[in-house]
């Protein structure tokens, strides 16, 4: 596969191509798809078409990128370089910003979000290194994991998705306006040619792939098709499980379907933590592949000499500082119409170059300037049932008042407001072994006193004086992750206004799944108090509900209850709580 050195095979630059494109436009450009229904899907795979195309034109270029300075002289030469260099330092920054709010948000809870870009910076820049066969190698190994991982994801939503979106979907595509369809569809098309921008930057590997029997136009094109493919396969997903307004009202809808999907018999409950690595895993590989381009673009135009270390080092702590800043200091669109009138200036233009010299130091400025434009498991706590209530403020009990009498009469009298002036939401969390957590020993203390609260229990006007709330007052991070039941009140659930704003809650918690399953009482303070004394877990023992005595088919989970609000503005029928 090696026969000469420096150099890799057809192959693995293809692989290459998939890895860097792939993760990043499966993680966004595929939620576009779905919200903008049949026109978004569309626009993505003519987008990928005129992608095709473009590479079959930078493919030509690639003799000419080999004897710039000959072609555009050494001042041209270093200022295309430059430009080159710009861009790819920005949307490093960009993507580093993204993949550390990603980890601090997903997987290391507690962990400022500056340490993760950095841990992940280096394992990407000094993990990976900058030999070309040395990537070639790492693309060969990578690549039947990170896309077998995405389409077994794409395999397991099947069962999840409900076809009548795709009728919806049809449906509103025909009911629209044509001017609105060809809106949707050209702000794909132009997304898509923005997500496949870096491909820009393939002249300069061209002339470190082997030549074969076979032309290297056919392994590029088959690159950007096989990715292509895999997002709209992606868009479809999305659409199928969640529909076009849920996937618009979702913040990370793809993270969403991840927590959503586990495999057939229920075992390996966090199977979402499968999927987020295979995600970290190709966006670590398409940093790298940024950093690595930048040592080769340097190297190629006699910027700095090879393997110069002080070079990698220089620009990790430059991409580390772009992601730290404000997201003002990030790539904006408008690159793709750059690098494109740059190659074919390039290709038709070669007699002219002081004019071509010229137009590349205006669009070099233009680009600078817009271009400026953890906490350890044992102290957290992890609820595995969660509940929750509104009621008015003439019908809020007295502080810290644990009465049901008035608890029921006061729901009882608001459930049927659809508006409630003044009123507060209540919350309880039912922690899995709460007596260990807390160290609070229960030999110790009377069952049922105030000293060995069943559950926590917070009131406040907003979610986000509730979370205020718990973090003055308990010592431990709060991780949803586990949560496995959620129950609504009776009054809660007739107030449509409430649901609304409790289910977008709902939806920006990112560590929260979204297949816990749903209840409803009329007091679920009653339900709550039995944590670890009556039962065990409440969350474990309503699961068990469901698993043991309630038919499959009539379970109800939170993706179901969004996926109906939504698409149809309706709330399902839920089991009452036992």
């Amino acid at each position: 596969m090696f026969s000469e050195n420096d150099r890799i095979s057809q192959r693995q630059m293809e692989r290459q191509i998939v890895l860097v494109l792939l993760c990043p436009a499966f993680w966004q450009l595929a939620a576009y798809g779905a919200s903008d229904g049949l026109p978004g899907m569309a626009g993505i795979f003519v987008g990928y078409g005129l992608l095709a195309v473009w590479c079959i034109y930078l493919v030509r270029l690639g003799g000419l990128y080999c004897r710039l300075e000959s072609v555009m002289g050494k001042a041209g030469k270093l200022l295309l370089a430059v430009m080159h260099l710009c861009y790819l330092l920005f949307l490093g920054g960009t993507l580093l910003r993204r993949m550390a709010e990603l980890a601090a948000a997903y997987l290391t809870a507690g962990v400022p979000q500056e340490l993760c870009g950095l841990f992940l910076l280096a394992a990407a820049g000094f993990g990976v290194g900058s030999e070309v066969q040395k990537r070639g190698r790492l693309a060969e190994a990578l690549y039947p994991w990170i896309v077998g991982g995405i389409l077994i994801l794409l395999l397991l939503t099947v069962p999840q998705m409900h076809f009548s979106s795709f009728e919806d979907a049809w449906e509103t595509a025909k009911s629209v306006e044509i001017v609105d369809n060809g809106i949707l569809f050209g702000w794909n098309v132009w997304r898509t040619l923005e997500n496949g921008t870096p491909i820009a930057l393939l002249p300069f590997l061209l002339g470190h792939v082997q030549k074969e029997h076979r032309s290297v136009i056919l392994p590029v094109t088959q690159s950007i098709w096989k990715t292509g493919l895999l997002v709209i396969a992606g868009s479809m997903a999305l659409l199928g499980v969640f529909g076009r307004r849920g996937t618009a009202a979702a913040q990370d809808p793809l993270l969403l379907l991840m927590a959503g999907t586990s495999l057939p018999g229920g075992f390996l409950e966090r199977f979402d933590i499968l999927w987020m690595a295979f995600l970290l895993m190709g966006l670590l590989f398409t940093l790298g592949s940024l950093l690595f381009y930048v040592s080769l673009i340097g190297e190629k135009t006699g910027l700095w000499k090879p393997q110069n270390l002080y070079v990698r080092i220089g620009t990790v702590l430059f991409i580390w500082l772009l992601s730290c800043a404000e997201s003002g200091w990030s790539v904006r669109y408008g690159y793709f119409p750059f690098f494109l009138a740059i190659t074919v200036l390039l290709g038709f233009c070669q007699k002219h170059m002081k004019k071509l010299r010229l137009v590349c130091l205006a669009l070099g400025s233009m680009i600078f300037l817009s271009s400026c434009g953890a906490v350890e498991p044992e102290k957290r706590l992890y609820p595995l049932a969660v509940a929750f209530d509104y009621v008015s403020e003439e019908a809020t009990a007295p502080e810290n008042s644990e009465t049901g009498e008035e608890t029921g009469t006061a729901v009882s009298e608001s459930g049927g407001e659809k508006e409630t002036a003044g009123g507060k939401w209540r919350v309880w969390y039912a922690p899995a072994n709460l007596a260990v957590v807390t160290g609070q020993g229960k030999d110790e203390q009377e069952e049922g006193t105030d000293e060995d609260p069943a559950s926590l229990f917070f009131e406040a006007e907003t979610f986000e004086e509730i979370a205020q709330q718990y973090d003055s007052t308990e010592e431990y991070d709060l991780d949803t992750g586990h949560v496995q039941a959620i129950v609504f009140s009776d009054a809660l659930l007739s107030d449509r206004g409430r649901m609304e704003e409790l289910l977008k809650y709902l939806e920006q918690d990112r560590a929260l799944g979204h297949s816990a399953y749903l209840f409803h009482a009329e007091k679920p303070e009653d339900i709550m108090e039995q944590n670890g004394k009556q039962v065990e877990s409440v969350g474990e023992y309503l699961c068990g509900i469901y698993d043991n005595r309630v038919k499959r088919k009539e379970a109800v989970t939170l993706a179901d209850l969004c996926y109906a609000w939504e698409n149809e503005r309706s709330i399902l029928w839920i089991p009452k709580a036992p």
